[in-house]
């Protein structure tokens, strides 16, 4: 299925101009103020644990409904690479969207389970596609302002029997693209 990233000069949302941030998935804020770092299991230093920026805001129907609040761009040749995440610990699931030169768009989801069946097979197939941006051009350091909609099937095999579910992320992002050799 092939499908275009379209330019919208007119594409606004709220959070284009919201700042938003929040700590680190494993860092909890307690109502005392004290964080916790919940993979150590001790106290976090607020000198050394940095707030990270929502630059998506998107909501993903699997797993249940969730947002999915981060988004990482990555400039590649004359496209761009996006990464759309959020949502841990609770919903491990990533969305990647590639848009090339031609403003042609190729994307994948993927999602990790705490536990499968045996001889169990998941895979993931697009079925619908759609990206809309402010600007043209994929600068470094520039701040990309989208929208994006994405539908997929989750498709469960197991002993040849195949179960699908259908499934949609669907949001606004707000990145700064970042130069390939500088992502961290």
């Amino acid at each position: 299925m092939r499908a275009s990233a379209a330019i919208d000069a007119t594409l606004d949302s709220d959070f284009f101009r919201s700042k938003l941030s929040s700590y680190p998935w494993h860092i909890i804020e307690h109502d005392d103020g004290h964080l916790e770092d919940t993979i150590s299991g001790g106290p976090a230093n607020r000198k050394t644990v940095s707030k990270i920026e929502h630059t998506a805001s998107c909501i993903s129907t699997h797993q249940g409904e969730h947002f999915m609040s981060f988004c990482e761009a990555t400039q590649r040749g004359q496209g761009v690479d996006l990464v759309i995440t959020g949502g841990m610990p609770a919903y491990a699931s990533i969305l990647t969207l590639k848009i090339d030169a031609l403003k042609q768009i190729t994307c994948a989801f993927e999602a990790s389970y705490p536990m499968t069946i045996p001889g169990e097979m998941l895979q993931w197939s697009i079925t619908k596609k759609a990206f809309r941006m402010k600007n043209e051009g994929f600068k470094p350091e520039a701040r990309l302002l989208g929208w994006l909609s994405v539908e997929f099937e989750e498709i469960t095999s197991l002993h040849g029997k195949e179960t699908r579910r259908s499934h949609r992320i669907e949001g606004y992002v707000k990145p700064v693209i970042q130069h390939a050799a500088t992502q961290r």
